[in-house]
């Protein structure tokens, strides 16, 4: 007869006693299994912080064990079981996990709720794809808040309803508890067999609590859930001691889901910046320091038709993003503390200046904020679903001092890597070793281009349609091509950023280009003004503002502004005489010997480079692959088979438009960009009209998308008509201008559009049914 039936029948003399409730045997089963919880999830504290990590993970794991006896107490049904669990994960979650969304810091408000619920599933991706360490705000804690919650509810479920000859399994939860945190953060093999082995000590007290004895069957097996924890321990880290003696850290073997690659190039829209929003106020810093540039965009990839910003598979490009809280660092210069409002910017690039640190929205949505991304390498900062008509935030951070022209003309080439430019004219690296025909030094080449073209050069803003003056827009293969070889070179900004760019290229140097604002004072130009800060220290810059420059990396100095574009005022007009160009020479000299020699492979299989680490990498990173496996590959084989059939559709459209981008005949290309239009708008489910005319069809389109889709929608009409009516021969400026406008089109109509439409137009098939898009009456 056991203790409990004992006291029982000792209770009363003929009557039915009522068996008193235990809370001692739960209430250390629960504090136990607590604990463990918590002790496993140590791994994280690097990541979020002591106070916001111990704040989470004790929050979940002691409102999991309170939930666990208020269900011993209240003895419900399944439903009310489930219910009651569900409103302990919110009310306990708020102030543990979301403090900051709570109201009064305490109770459940809307946005408290909504980012409980969402972190159940997005909050793990968050934390692998945002920078360390991972400050309070934001949603990031629900992540160890729910890991602990659940890991403490699972066991204590496992403790009411598993058969007693199952219950040592429970052990397994903090086991995974850890692992779990091990795979968000890394650490060291020491850590892991403390973890291990001090939780599964601790179980062993855990599973004797559950029958108040030590029974030889329960140690034994407590004993042998040690030994199975030990050894998974162990083999664990000297599998990735094998072939990974780093931690492993799955947060750089993620990518971010923002792709700024896929977007239209920022360079496309500086003469829509610099001509239609001319004399709007687009960017405004309060304690702008003097002669330091607003960063708009950073442009590292050339495909022969467009500098982009570089996707996240790029090495030497970064990636974009969420922003760390503010770290602690050494500044390296100058600390900024900046008040910034932009204007009617457009598109999804946030200006910055200097080396952001921390970036704080005003008066904006939960929604907005957790949209930001920064990409540290560039410097660079995007709202992914794009700008609001006005916004104002504080950026903190600082600025190193620029380097003098001793130090650039002594430095030799930097080492960063950069994507490969394609489709670069025969006439770049021709004019680039006209320019640098006496430099020693990669510093002396990039100076030299950008005097060369400076002093050669012309600027025309492109409003001239004939003439000495006519400067057509586009920055592709093409338009440099006619820029180096015409007798006298007539562009802006655009052209000669680009141009400047590919001949460092061609030279073996590591360039990209910036879209932004710089003063004259860093330009060299003689004809206007640097933007001058009003009373209150605020600084404004116009469209009529925005330029672009290029930037080298060199050694030493990392990557330093340049500045190819002519002055204003120098025009053809004002200069009778027409520069002739000099003798080209014949052959083209090898790239620069700057950059520093590379240790050769270890082994034919040696990868490429990637994030400065060396051949020997490739055995390291198939050990990366194995032992991720070995920890997720079912979820890895899930994701991979829901991806394919997105990626088959992805890479159908994108050969679809390469092809169209790619005939050979001008007018076949804007027609082609026509097609593309229609292929788009019924992807987008907007009605297109049979035997409609262009303008007919645009009309209908627009009408249904509404917004601004309905006047680029014309404009693109009416361009394809005359493409195709007229009697004269299109060009190819023609063409990547159509281009151009259209990707512009496609990106002002998505960013309308509802995140559900734009996914389901990315992965719609209707374009891809139709035996050939809809007919287009040509009357």
């Amino acid at each position: 007869m056991s203790a409990r039936h004992r006291a029982a029948v000792a209770g009363g003399s003929g009557h039915t006693a009522k068996t008193p409730v235990s809370w001692t045997a739960p209430a250390v089963s629960l504090a136990v299994l607590g604990l463990v919880v918590v002790l496993s999830m140590s791994p994280l504290v690097p990541v979020f912080g002591a106070s916001t990590a111990l704040r989470a993970a004790v929050g979940g794991a002691g409102g999991a064990a309170a939930v666990g006896l208020a269900l011993r107490r209240l003895g419900l049904r399944p439903p009310g079981q489930i219910a009651l669990i569900c409103a302990g994960y919110v009310l306990i979650g708020t102030p543990a996990a979301v403090p900051r969304a709570a109201l009064w810091g305490l109770l459940p408000s809307p946005d408290a709720i909504r980012l409980l619920v969402r972190g159940l599933t997005s909050a793990w991706k968050d934390v692998l794809t945002v920078d360390v360490p991972i400050g309070p705000g934001g949603g990031f804690a629900v992540a160890p808040f729910a890991l602990a919650y659940l890991a403490v509810t699972a066991g204590w479920v496992g403790l009411v309803r598993l058969p007693e000859r199952w219950r040592p399994a429970i052990a397994l939860i903090p086991v995974l508890t850890a692992v779990t945190s091990l795979i968000l953060r890394g650490a060291d093999s020491l850590w892991v067999v403390a973890i291990g082995l001090t939780a599964t000590c601790a179980t062993l007290v855990w599973v004797a609590a559950g029958r108040e004895s030590l029974h030889l069957r329960r140690v034994t097996a407590s004993l042998a859930m040690i030994a199975l924890v030990a050894g998974t321990t162990w083999g664990v880290n000297a599998l990735r001691g094998r072939f990974a003696p780093e931690p492993l850290i799955m947060r750089d073997h993620i990518s971010p889901p923002f792709d700024p690659s896929q977007l239209a190039s920022p360079l496309a829209a500086f003469r829509h910046y610099a001509r239609d929003l001319k004399d709007e106020e687009l960017v405004s810093v309060n304690g702008l320091p003097p002669g330091q540039p607003v960063r708009l965009a950073t442009m590292d990839a050339f495909d022969g038709i467009v500098w982009n910003v570089a996707g996240p598979e790029s090495s030497g490009s970064g990636a974009f993003r969420r922003p760390a809280a503010v770290r602690s660092q050494p500044a390296e210069g100058d600390s900024l503390d900046l008040g910034i409002k932009t204007g009617p910017l457009g598109g999804v690039w946030l200006p910055t200046i200097g080396r952001p640190v921390g970036i704080v929205l005003e008066n904006q949505s939960p929604t907005l904020s957790d949209s930001l991304r920064v990409n540290p390498q560039t410097n660079g900062a995007a709202l992914p679903g794009g700008l609001p008509a006005e916004l104002a935030y504080r950026q903190t951070g600082w600025v190193a001092e620029a380097p003098d022209q001793g130090q650039i003309m002594s430095a030799a080439a930097g080492s960063q890597v950069v994507p490969d430019a394609v489709g670069m004219p025969d006439s770049v690296p021709i004019q680039a070793s006209k320019y640098t025909a006496d430099a020693a030094t990669a510093g002396e080449a990039a100076l030299a281009l950008a005097e060369g073209l400076r002093s050669d050069g012309y600027y025309s803003d492109g409003q001239a349609t004939s003439g000495p003056a006519m400067s057509p827009a586009g920055h592709g293969t093409d338009r440099i091509d006619t820029l180096l070889r015409s007798t006298q070179m007539v562009g802006d900004c655009e052209q000669y950023a680009s141009a400047m760019a590919l001949m460092a290229r061609s030279l073996g140097l590591s360039s990209r280009v910036v879209l932004g604002f710089a003063p004259a004072s860093l330009t060299g130009a003689e004809d206007t003004a640097p933007p001058a800060a009003d009373a209150s220290g605020n600084t404004v810059f116009k469209g009529e503002d925005m330029i672009a420059w290029v930037e080298i990396d060199l050694e030493n100095l990392g990557w330093v502004a340049f500045f190819p574009t002519p002055d204003k005022n120098k025009t053809p007009e004002q200069d009778s005489e027409t520069k002739q160009k000099q003798p080209q020479p014949q052959q083209v000299p090898p790239p620069l010997p700057n950059p520093p020699p590379e240790a050769p492979p270890e082994s034919d299989t040696a990868g490429s480079n990637l994030g400065g680490t060396d051949a020997a990498d490739g055995p390291r990173a198939r050990g990366w692959l194995a032992t991720t496996l070995l920890v997720a590959g079912s979820v890895l084989l899930i994701i991979l088979v829901a991806a394919t059939p997105l990626a088959i559709i992805a890479f159908l459209k994108r050969r679809r438009r390469q092809r169209r981008l790619r005939a050979n005949d001008p007018k076949e290309r804007i027609l082609g960009g026509w097609k593309e239009i229609q292929d788009f708008l019924t992807d987008l489910r907007a009605p297109i009209k049979a035997m409609a005319t262009r303008l007919e069809q645009a009309e209908a389109a627009g009408e249904a998308l509404g917004g601004p889709a309905n006047e680029q929608l014309a404009l693109l009409a009416s361009a394809g008509d005359e493409a195709h009516f007229s009697p004269f021969l299109q060009t190819a400026a023609a063409a990547e201008t159509y281009w151009s406008r259209l990707s512009l089109a496609r990106t002002s109509i998505m960013s309308g559009r509802s995140r559900r439409e734009r996914w389901r137009a990315r992965a719609s098939i209707r374009s891809l049914r139709r035996s050939r898009p809809s007919r287009v009456r040509s009357d």
